[in-house]
This record gives structure tokens, sequence and C-alpha cells, in this order.
């Protein structure tokens, strides 16, 4: 079980370094904006759905391999989800030195493209200052940190359960 364990943190913490390795690139070539929800993400978000396979995938073929090649889908789906979980724990606080280090702005970054947004469905004053205060406490860095944990659990249940399906084995001696 020990061995188990250390696999889980061993790929996620790798997974979640380097995810904030990829956005520390990103960020210091000027690529990365935490508002930026447009098509120009489609890359970091297959290069993050790419990650969210691999790692998880990675740890259960290890554990199959130290099992003798037999792994439950309990097993295999419980070590992709934490591996995802760890990374995303690592991940959240990467948003949170951005938003609160290196780009304290970025808020009123979302309010700004927000508002134009806004004026074009054509909403009121009123109506605008209203979606103003729920855009800002949803856009806070640790609401952003724990929607990201949230999110990422969500998905990578789902991730890890088509994994853990592909990759169990029953071992016949326990059938």
């Amino acid at each position: 079980m020990n061995n188990r364990r250390q696999i889980i943190w061993n790929y996620g913490l790798m997974m979640g370094l380097s995810l904030v390795l990829l956005y520390g690139v990103l960020y210091a070539l000027g690529e990365y904006n935490l508002g930026d929800q447009s098509s120009s993400n489609w890359g970091q978000m297959l290069v993050n759905f790419g990650m969210a396979v691999v790692f998880p995938l990675l740890a259960m073929l290890k554990l199959k391999s130290i099992q003798n090649g037999y792994i439950k889908l309990g097993a295999a789906f419980s070590s992709g989800w934490q591996v995802i979980l760890i990374a995303s724990i690592i991940g959240s606080l990467w948003i949170l030195v951005y938003a609160m280090i290196l780009d304290p702005s970025y808020q009123d970054k979302i309010i700004e493209a927000a508002y134009d947004e806004w004026a074009k469905q054509g909403l009121g004053d009123d109506q605008m200052e209203q979606a103003e205060s729920f855009t800002r406490m949803f856009t806070s860095p640790f609401m952003m940190a724990g929607m990201g944990i949230v999110s990422s659990a969500l998905i990578g249940a789902l991730i890890s359960l088509v994994l853990g399906l592909i990759v169990q084995k029953q071992d016949p001696s326990e059938i």
C-alpha cells in the first residue's frame, strides 16, 4: 500500500509541476492570461487534457506492473483520480500566485471585457453593476482556485473512470 501511495504522489507532483512549468513558460512569453477564455487557448486546453490523460494512465500502468499485471477498476480509478486531484491543487496554487502577485489586475481586465459584452447585449447600468458584483465574486483568486480544484476533480473522475475501464485486468485467482 505504501508503494501505491508513493506512485500516486510521484505522478501527481510530476503532473502538477508540469502544469506550473507550462503556465510559467506561457507567462514568461506573454501568452498566459487567466481571464482569456477565447479560442486562442485551444492549444493550452489540449495540452492540459493530454496531461490529464497521460499522468493518471502512467500511474495506473505502474501500479498494474507492480501487481503482476493486474489492477481492479476501483484501484485504477482511485489512483488516476488522486493523481489529478494532487495536480489540480498544485495548479490552483499557481492561480493564487498569478492572481495575487504576478498580475493582480487580471480581475479588472475580465470586468472590462465583460462590460463590453454586456453593453453589446443592451444591459442597463443597474444590471451591469449587479453582473459586475457577481463576476468579481466568481473571479476572485480564491474562488477561481477552488473552482479549479472542483472542476478538475469532476473531470478527473470521468477521465479516471474511462482509463480505469481500459486498464483494468482482474486477477484470475481472485475470480
